[in-house]
């Protein structure tokens, strides 16, 4: 029942929805900004330990609004009542520490009971009067988020300065706050104006932001994206250098970790990219490279790419990307 409740723009915990979705959703909002001129505030919140910080009376109240049956929630009240913790200080236990704010770790509803208290505080931040981005002939979107990762929008500063301070008030209400260090703002297509703040502090204006896992600028496309996910794929590629070398792990166990643990930290998001010739030849440029390396081909020692593929059991990687993208479409 609460899952019907809950606003479009959430898509946290939720069947069906992904970090893919909302990534790819920006990805249009800031290349449309781009082609048809128009601006665009783009303001990335993050909250100071969200989980472990929302008070106890936001999230029976947000219970009690989305319909939860009395009985129900005094179970769940109860299930929270006289909850303790300890710690180790030099060796040796603490006495019991009673825990009044945040979510339990490790519970089951604890996902939907963060998800309630955080859609309550974005339908009254929003309120009835829209200062979103127009979406559609007359519709406006107004933020994107994904569980506390939460992204407002706006086309005047007016309107995500207002926005700001209400999400500021009732997020504090709530017991949550503002992580200003961290926040950052991306503008497009927009006057000079000093920057938005909050809580005394001014929020840091970028251009590019790590989103999700992906990475998005001011430029639009996902040229900055995929330069990071080679960065990234080559680290986690770095670090079983260990195993590539050891000659008593097969070869199929090696591929199955390089699937695993360095082409699915590549691929992440690929099915928001729209790839080039250049930045296909990029990408399977660094996969040839590392599967010469597991194989042990090394110069002047020549492998062709169709023998290299064949040897190693992987498709072209624009292949690759094209299932992704087929699949995550058919998903959709």
């Amino acid at each position: 029942r609460i899952e019907g409740l809950l606003r479009k723009e959430q898509a946290g915990f939720r069947r069906n929805r992904s970090c893919v979705d909302l990534i790819n959703t920006l990805r249009i909002i800031l290349e449309q900004s781009l082609e048809w001129q128009s601006p665009l505030y783009a303001l990335f919140i993050d909250f100071q330990k969200a989980f472990d910080s929302i008070s106890r009376e936001a999230m029976w109240k947000a219970l009690q609004v989305y319909g939860v049956p009395p009985k129900i929630l005094r179970l769940i009240q109860k299930m929270y009542d006289g909850f303790t913790c300890q710690v180790i200080h030099d060796g040796a236990l603490t006495s019991d520490i009673t825990i009044q704010t945040g979510c339990r770790q490790g519970c089951v509803m604890s996902p939907t009971i963060f998800l309630v208290v955080l859609d309550l505080l974005m339908r009254m931040t929003i309120g009835r009067r829209k200062r979103g981005i127009q979406w559609g002939m007359h519709d406006r979107l107004e933020d994107l988020d994904y569980a506390d990762d939460v992204c407002l929008l706006a086309q005047r500063f007016s309107d995500m300065t207002h926005k700001l301070e209400r999400l500021s008030e009732f997020s504090s209400k709530a017991g949550l706050k503002i992580n200003v260090r961290k926040t950052k703002e991306i503008r497009i297509n927009v006057p000079l104006r000093g920057p938005l703040v909050v809580d005394g502090g001014s929020i840091e204006r970028v251009d590019s932001f790590q989103y999700l896992g992906s990475n998005v600028d001011t430029q639009g496309g996902a040229d900055g994206d995929i330069k990071s996910r080679i960065r990234k794929a080559n680290g986690s590629f770095v670090q079983l250098y260990p195993v590539w070398k050891n000659r008593n792990i097969s070869l199929g166990t090696k591929l199955r970790l390089f699937n695993t643990n360095v082409k699915s930290v590549l691929l992440y998001g690929c099915e928001t990219w729209k790839v080039t010739v250049v930045l296909s030849r990029k990408i399977q440029a660094f996969v040839n490279r590392c599967l010469r390396r597991i194989l042990g081909v090394w110069w002047p020692e020549v492998i062709s790419n169709e023998a290299l593929w064949a040897r190693t059991k992987q498709s072209p990687i624009a292949t690759d990307i094209r299932k992704r993208k087929w699949k995550w479409i058919g998903h959709t």
